[in-house]
């Protein structure tokens, strides 16, 4: 800092340093609590309840910037992964296509938006018919510093961009999977096509023994109920408030008019951020390279190209490594089966499928037409998809 100017313009005085160290009220605290300037409380912890650097937002892929499994999944008519981190989950509620947008806020530094169309509506005729986005599933070790399950648990504060197709009101779910209970709150959306922020702080879940551990299962995850059958709604339980989770169930279909009873019905959702505090501070970008690792922890896709070699008279085997050390041992899937190369020749191949399945590798394994025992191979040309969700 060289310069009065800068100073000023750093604290908020727009630009005098005469406002700039004018303060009306500076206490001093010498129990641990910090310090505090005209009411802004300052700690090691944070500025104001807030952290002062470091990664504030919990949630991945929340700018909707990351689509491996493709950029328009149609037809959905069961709970699947659609853009990286988004599952939706329903029964009954209709068809839907999930797409990635271009339709953003405006000024806000956004490319991208998840858009839910819904394509065949349904009337919700049957009690146990919803429809609902988890925006983000966290692990309990990427969690565990709310601190839950104690008097010390932490304020999270949920915020993101969404734009519905008609004015409503929707709830969004804080859910505790250890523990099996429930956080919910409302938000209307006003102005039917028009983008609007949302900010919805949470008290932290205080019940004895009922935190995170050190697990990579699942911890918590951020719902968002857009419509439900007589199971899901019908109830008023007390907004912002933990409770057992099923104690919950009938109040979280909030809409008057459900999202799948009309193909005219169209939400779009970006900007997602989990922070710890209560106050909703600008969102977080980060690179498409960093969110791209973070995200395949938990999916990827690539090329199978591996050195191979025949472990039997026609079964051949080789070894791929993951792109990012995955969460648990995944699933793993081809789209495009892999062509072997051995002799200057390429056998046909029959039984593709994976051996040794680890978190950072996998071999992969198939059964030559050729007996080829012993002989030194290459296998290329496939596409893998390596799923190890929450």
């Amino acid at each position: 800092m060289t310069r009065a100017s800068d100073l000023a313009r750093l604290i908020g005085a727009g630009g005098s340093l005469e406002g700039a160290l004018s303060v009306d009220t500076i206490n001093e605290k010498t129990s641990g609590n910090g310090v505090t300037i005209d009411s802004l409380n300052i700690k090691d912890s944070g500025i104001g309840g807030q952290q002062i650097g470091g990664r504030r937002n919990l949630a991945y892929n929340g700018a909707m910037q990351l689509a491996q499994r493709g950029t328009s999944i149609s037809g959905i008519t069961s709970s699947v992964y659609t853009l990286d981190r988004v599952k939706i989950f329903m029964s009954g509620a209709g068809t839907y296509t999930v797409s990635q947008s271009t339709d953003t806020p405006s000024g806000q530094g956004f490319h991208y938006s998840l858009k839910l169309d819904n394509t065949t509506s349904d009337n919700y005729g049957t009690a146990g018919d919803y429809v609902m986005l988890r925006l983000n599933s966290l692990e309990q070790q990427d969690v565990m510093k709310l601190n839950y399950g104690g008097s010390s648990a932490e304020k999270v504060t949920v915020s993101f961009w969404a734009k519905f197709s008609y004015a409503d009101t929707w709830n969004i779910a804080l859910i505790n999977h250890v523990a099996q209970r429930s956080n919910f709150k409302p938000f209307t959306i006003s102005s039917a096509n028009t983008w609007q922020k949302i900010e919805l702080t949470f008290d932290g879940d205080t019940n004895s023994g009922d935190g995170f551990g050190t697990s990579t299962a699942l911890g918590l995850s951020i719902d968002l109920w857009l419509g439900a059958g007589s199971s899901y709604s019908g109830s008023s339980a007390t907004a912002g408030v933990w409770d057992e989770r099923s104690n919950h169930f009938t109040s979280l279909g909030a809409a008057s008019t459900d999202f799948g009873s009309s193909t005219d019905h169209e939400m779009y959702i970006t900007g997602l951020q989990l922070e710890i505090g209560e106050q909703a501070t600008p969102f977080e970008h980060r690179s498409f390279g960093e969110e791209l690792a973070l995200c395949q922890r938990y999916f990827e896709t690539g090329q199978v190209e591996s050195a191979a070699s025949f472990i039997t008279s026609t079964v051949v085997l080789g070894t791929m490594f993951f792109q990012t050390t995955k969460r648990a041992a995944p699933t793993i899937a081809y789209t495009t089966d892999f062509t072997l190369y051995v002799e200057a020749s390429t056998p046909s191949l029959s039984s593709h499928t994976a051996n040794n399945i680890g978190t950072t590798s996998f071999a992969p394994r198939a059964v030559s037409s050729s007996s080829k025992n012993g002989k030194a191979a290459h296998i290329r040309s496939g596409v893998y998809t390596a799923d190890s969700e929450l």
